[in-house]
């Protein structure tokens, strides 16, 4: 039980993907888009995924308390799958620009 309240080291998002973004940045056009249409699909799927899991375990309004912890759980991966799905559109309306 101890480790559950020790504090953790900061959360760090490195992705490869952003440094090969900078480098099209740099150096022009590097045909990114196919493989950031195929991220954003995983998203996509995952957020389905996300949301199918969310309306079968947490329907019920009087959820336990271990039920909510859960379900809050899972809304911070929703939120990150929809924030991911909202910014790789974005990206890929800038990559398709000549």
């Amino acid at each position: 039980q101890r480790w559950a309240v020790e504090p953790s080291n900061d959360m760090d998002l490195r992705d490869e993907f952003m440094v090969r973004l900078r480098a099209d940045a740099a150096l022009g056009d590097l045909g990114l888009g196919t493989e950031l249409a195929r991220r954003l699909q995983m998203h996509e799927e995952k957020l389905a995924l996300y949301r199918e899991i969310e309306q079968r375990d947490f329907a019920a309004p009087d959820l336990s308390r271990a039920a909510q912890i859960h379900h809050m759980i899972l809304k911070k991966g929703i939120l990150y799958e929809e924030n991911s799905i909202a910014w790789a559109r974005e990206m890929l309306s800038i990559l398709s620009k000549k």
